[in-house]
């Protein structure tokens, strides 16, 4: 692990300590931990991960609940409560490393704003995970082809590799023995996939539980993951893409799959963080969608002007090529798709050498707990916000009415009752609009 780097200030790390920042970044199992502020990303996720048992809690009381006059559903619902429990042990076993606390109610997670998105979430991609390690033998093997064919003469002897947006890692794995690569690092922001991901190229198998999207049979399905032969010189890192902890001008292969569609950040940021990632004469494989994600329409790229905006940032595009792929066909599904898959080739004739300080990104009282916490206009802001939201909700009780409220909120004189109709109103149907939301996901 020569190449690894601290992904605040990226100084070379020692035994995975930076003497620059005065932080040891940890190793959860056998997941490198390398995040700008490790702390606040295990605390993160670990919200995430409570989050997660609370709905698979409310699922298994919903089916226990359930009735049904139909002996088939009695059958799968049952079938259906033993699954979501035995899914829960799983996930604690397969995240044992992260010392998860005890679920929080879900209401002090509202107040606390982790309720996070469900598109990020600990269970996000899980699907791909089965594909990766179980039933995707067809895709994975298509998409090595096409990988391959596209490197073909463009890798040296024992390369150095990383893979951005690795998920559950069956790229990263593919490219490790196909290249024989000296080192290969498949980097993830979610852990379970990097953990999953870890435990599969060190020759660990894993139970998990499958639920099928669109079930053709039985609603869950019991697997044991594991990867045909243990790897060496293969590591799984859970951190930020935009961050990957390593030295400047290290690397000869550098793979995004399935990345750049969905990562919350400009194009031309992420380019820069790639090239200044590789060797003089290194290659960047990008592989997935070319639909991209941004608020910003004139981001929205299609493949030529992706190709426009690649050369622009200083690489020399090798092959730019289309592929109809398969795209998770889990057998036990009745839903498949086929997706136009774009894969480009691109070299970095002189790679960057300068690179982004992470340290700005968070405030020092938020890295150093001991530190006090600044009351800023932000801060106020919420304050004020909050007592209103509570003083409003401590008015419910069955019996008054939102003209009655509105009433109070003269006579405290926070607002005229005019305006404090209309307030509450809006503040209520905010809340009811949020719940529904909630038990369409649950």
């Amino acid at each position: 692990m020569h190449s690894l780097a601290c992904p605040r200030c990226f100084t070379t790390l020692a035994e995975l300590r930076c003497h620059s920042c005065a932080i040891t970044y940890p190793k959860l199992g056998n997941l490198l931990w390398l995040w700008p502020d490790p702390v606040n990303a295990l605390l993160d996720w670990r919200n995430r991960y409570n989050l997660e048992i609370a709905r698979v809690d409310r699922r298994t009381e919903r089916a226990a609940a359930a009735n049904s006059s139909l002996a088939a559903t009695r059958k799968r619902i049952a079938h259906e409560e033993t699954a979501l429990n035995r899914y829960k042990q799983e996930l604690a076993r397969t995240l044992g490393s992260f010392n998860l606390s005890e679920p929080l109610a879900i209401e002090l997670h509202a107040a606390l704003k982790t309720q996070l998105p469900d598109y990020h979430g600990i269970d996000s991609y899980n699907h791909n995970i089965f594909r990766d390690w179980v039933w995707g033998a067809q895709e994975n093997e298509a998409v090595k082809q096409v990988v391959c064919e596209v490197l073909n003469g463009l890798m040296g002897e024992t390369p150095t590799i990383l893979v951005l947006g690795s998920g559950a890692g069956r790229l990263a794995y593919d490219l490790h023995t196909v290249f024989n690569a000296a080192s290969t690092y498949a980097l993830d922001s979610n852990p379970l996939l990097s953990t999953i991901a870890g435990r599969m190229f060190s020759g660990e198998p894993i139970d998990l539980t499958e639920f099928p999207i669109a079930p053709r049979k039985a609603s869950a399905i019991f697997h044991n993951l594991h990867a045909p032969q243990p790897q060496n010189d293969l590591y799984s890192i859970c951190g930020d893409a935009l961050a990957a902890p390593f030295a400047a001008n290290q690397l000869d292969l550098v793979v995004t799959s399935w990345l750049i569609d969905v990562i919350d950040a400009p194009i031309s940021k992420l380019l820069a963080h790639i090239s200044s990632l590789l060797k003089p004469g290194g290659v960047w494989l990008m592989h997935g969608s070319v639909s991209f994600e941004s608020s910003d329409p004139t981001e929205r790229f299609g493949a030529d002007e992706f190709a426009e905006v690649v050369a622009g940032e200083g690489f020399e595009i090798v092959q730019a090529r289309d592929d109809e792929l398969p795209y998770l066909q889990s057998p036990h599904s009745r839903q498949k798709r086929t997706e136009f898959v774009h894969t480009l080739v691109a070299r970095v004739p002189s790679p960057r050498t300068e690179r982004p300080s992470q340290k700005s990104r968070v405030p020092l009282w938020l890295a150093d707990i001991s530190l006090p916490v600044p009351m800023n206009d932000e801060f106020r802001s919420q304050l004020t916000t909050t007592r209103i939201a509570n003083f409003i909700m401590s008015l419910i009780d069955g019996k008054k009415s939102i003209a009655d409220m509105a009433v109070v909120l003269e006579a405290q004189r926070l607002m005229p009752k005019i305006d404090a109709t209309e307030a509450i109103r809006n503040f209520l149907k905010t809340m009811q609009a949020e719940r529904t939301a909630q038990q369409r996901q649950d």
